[in-house]
């Protein structure tokens, strides 16, 4: 059966960038979930009920609201930029001039990036990977400040 499309290769490098993001995107999602459920549980509103299942954005909104908090909202503005980041990397449409040469690879994205094709290098991906990187350590300092967390370090291996 003949290949209908084959995708430009995609560098090694990138492939291990937009992995980093996905894992620390996911350690940066527990963290929410868990200053979440630690608040919760300090103003006697605590529902275990299936906190860590919500989206990522819903943990983001739910920590807004229910807290307003100077401190937090900053760092929940970042979140909310980095979570955008995270799926744009994860989850943008790549898109390829009709030659197919790596060089001139683009991912469409939506909201903040489009009409602005970002090229499909590991520049990009590192600014994302380091936006998510810093919230979650944002994340971690806040939460073990006033002692909601005990956690020693992100996931990922800074670079």
């Amino acid at each position: 059966m003949p290949k209908l499309y084959t995708y430009p290769a995609t560098p090694d490098e990138i492939v291990t960038l937009i992995g980093r993001i996905a894992i620390e995107s996911s350690f940066m999602d527990m963290l929410l979930g868990s200053i979440l459920l630690a608040r919760l549980k300090e103003s006697g509103k605590h529902n275990p009920q299936g906190i860590y299942a919500l989206p990522t954005k819903r943990k983001i909104e739910r920590l807004g609201e229910e807290f307003p908090d100077a401190e937090l909202k900053p760092i929940l503005t970042r979140a909310e930029a980095a979570l955008l980041d995270r799926n744009l990397a994860l989850h943008g449409i790549a898109a390829a001039t009709d030659t197919g040469i790596l060089a001139n690879q683009t991912i469409a994205f939506r909201d903040k990036y489009s009409e602005k094709p970002q090229p499909r290098s590991a520049e990009l991906f590192r600014t994302i990977l380091d936006a998510v990187a810093e919230t979650s350590g944002d994340l971690m300092a806040h939460g073990t400040a006033r002692g909601l967390l005990v956690v020693t370090k992100s996931v990922t291996p800074s670079a």
